[in-house]
């Protein structure tokens, strides 16, 4: 730069703007392709031939120069005597200390250029390494060009054994046929050394297949899983569905019809309730008592008289169960199955017939827009309450606001029923930028083994579990960059700014907000801060669970995002149920019957 040099970088894929390297590469490649070409080297040889062909070009002249490069430089004629044809053979010898009297002396190289005019460089055939050798201590044969590797065919006379079933006529022919049996398997053994992947099937890897001599050949429909009682005869491995189910509206509506295409009908196979229930009273028997008999596959539809209902003990404990839509079922009379399986997802299907609202605008067009605009005032009493927004400002300079969005989700119980519309003013935090607008976005929350662990300690050592919601948690967290949002809709400018678009204008958040990348650490940390400061001990290795003891129990509280699931000892709960209140407004929703997609119902214990 001092001497009036610049550096400029040419535009991308732009060959013209750096056309001396361009050209030169290009001459490079001219030469090196005929040289891989004229031997039996792979492609991945390519870096030998590139070095090669620069060496050629020193030493050579030009249409344009009567002198070479080399020569140029140097001022007088360069030697070419030490010249051979790229990837011919070279026998190079072999090191005194690693040859024997009575052995070769010599081993086959493959040539690949030289270093000097002293010393060549060449290939090692069977490992592909590189080494260099003495020009005059090697010998050339410039008319064979040596592969890398070993060689795939082996001459006739090299052979011990030949698999050939011509000279196998005249023997036994028991022996001829387990010879031809050896054949084959050295045959497909040599295949899967030169494919390795050949004989790979990922669907028969990723897939389990049933055999067909245990699929029962009549199942009933159990009264009340499918919403059409109708006998309906099925495919095999098809799932079992009904044609009552309404046609979704919008973007499922193509979803249900390729469903229902997939139900087809067929009189293959029926459906029949008392294979259930055997199958039902056959996993409940001991293992020494199960006797299962064959079924003759020639006739699918054999009659079977229905034996008697399986009475499923109640459970004492306990009981958990998997459900998707938060509906409850009663697993004391149905029977899991492919059956109840597509009802679940039909179930899940019909919820899609009447979506959330996506914008305000949708909301007042619905008929329970009372609702929504309830839930939508409540937010903005909220966001003002916690003290969330500052004064409306001029957008400095050097910011960018993110932007805002309205979010309505209907939140329902373990029975499917709509319990509170809910209304969240959000931010985009999409448009933020790391390490100007926010730093660390981890926060710690309880899994699903966790969750699974606290249940069977509260089962086995009888304590209550108890379910409490943090109104508004990501509110709580204070923020730790300056971040600007645009002025959401119901937002009012000052008098005195009203002469400037609103666009110049934006809102500084003072604390978090839902949508923001930092929002969920923020509020970890307050929560956390609040609980180590009342004695509350957490582990590094575990920062969700919070625990406490005392000399009359404990408590733990297991911390998922805004839900706080408490565990412990009654007296205990109580303390830690009235301290977090103190702080946070919370809601207590009692003995915990919904998390984490796992049902769960009480029953006294029994002992």
């Amino acid at each position: 730069m001092s001497v009036g040099i610049n550096i400029e970088h040419p535009v991308a894929h732009t060959h013209t703007q750096n056309g001396l390297a361009e050209s030169f590469i290009k001459r490079l490649q001219l030469i090196a392709r005929p040289l891989l070409m004229k031997t039996k080297l792979p492609t991945s040889a390519w870096g030998h031939a590139i070095m090669h062909a620069a060496a050629l070009v020193r030493i050579r002249p030009t249409t344009y120069h009567e002198y070479s490069p080399s020569q140029l430089v140097l001022g007088k004629q360069p030697n070419i005597s030490h010249l051979r044809i790229f990837g011919c053979a070279v026998y190079v010898p072999i090191a005194p200390t690693q040859r024997t009297k009575m052995g070769p002396q010599r081993r086959l190289g493959v040539y690949v250029g030289f270093d000097s005019p002293s010393i060549i460089k060449y290939l090692e055939p069977l490992t592909g390494d590189v080494f260099t050798a003495r020009f005059a201590d090697c010998h050339f044969n410039e008319s064979v060009f040596p592969s890398l590797g070993r060689e795939k065919s082996i001459p006739e006379e090299r052979r011990e054994i030949s698999w050939k079933t011509s000279t196998m006529t005249h023997l036994d022919p028991r022996t001829n046929q387990c010879e031809l049996e050896v054949q084959r398997i050295i045959h497909l053994q040599n295949l899967v050394n030169q494919l390795p992947d050949a004989f790979i099937d990922t669907k028969k890897v990723t897939k389990s297949h049933i055999p067909a001599a245990n699929t029962p050949a009549r199942i009933d429909v159990p009264v009340g899983q499918l919403t059409n009682e109708s006998k309906i005869r099925l495919k095999r491995g098809r799932p079992v569905g009904s044609k009552d189910v309404t046609p979704r509206k919008r973007r499922t509506q193509e979803k249900l019809g390729t469903l229902e295409e997939t139900i087809k009908m067929t009189d293959q196979f029926k459906i029949d309730k008392s294979i259930a229930l055997e199958e039902a009273q056959i996993m409940q028997k001991a293992p020494e008592e199960v006797h299962i008999e064959q079924e003759t596959p020639e006739d699918p539809h054999i009659e079977r008289e229905a034996p008697e209902e399986a009475q499923v003990p109640e459970n004492c404990e306990i009981s958990v169960s998997y459900v998707q839509t938060g509906e409850k079922w009663d697993r004391n009379n149905i029977v899991i199955n492919n059956i109840f399986a597509f009802q679940v997802a039909s179930d899940i299907i019909r919820n899609d017939e009447d979506p959330e609202p996506r914008n305000v605008e949708e909301c007042r067009h619905r008929n329970d827009w009372p609702k929504w605009k309830e839930a939508i005032q409540a937010e903005l009493n909220s966001l003002t309450k916690r003290e969330v927004f500052g004064p409306v400002v001029q957008t400095p300079e050097d910011v960018k606001p993110v932007g805002y969005k309205w979010v309505f989700v209907r939140k329902r119980n373990e029975n499917n029923e709509i319990i509170r519309y809910k209304a969240r003013l959000v931010a985009q935090g999409f448009s933020q930028r790391p390490g100007i607008d926010y730093e660390e976005t981890y926060s710690p929350v309880m899994d699903a083994i966790t969750f699974r662990f606290l249940i069977s300690l509260a089962v086995s050592e009888g304590l209550d579990m108890r379910l409490m919601d943090v109104i508004t948690a990501y509110l709580y967290g204070s923020m730790d960059n300056d971040i600007y949002m645009k002025i959401p809709e119901g937002f009012k400018l000052p008098d005195a700014n009203n002469t400037k678009p609103r666009s110049m204008y934006s809102i500084k958040l003072q604390r978090s907000l839902y949508g923001l990348k930092q929002s969920g650490r923020m509020w970890y940390n307050r929560l956390s801060e609040y609980l180590l400061k009342e004695g509350y001990v957490n582990n590094p290795i575990c920062p969700c669970i919070f625990i406490k003891k005392s000399e009359t129990g404990f408590a733990i509280i297991a911390v998922y995002v805004d839900d706080l699931n408490l565990v412990g000892t009654p007296e205990e709960l109580t303390r830690t149920t009235n301290y977090l209140k103190k702080e946070f407004e919370m809601k207590d929703l009692g003995k915990t019957k919904f998390c984490l997609g796992l049902q769960i119902e009480h029953f006294p214990m029994e002992f």
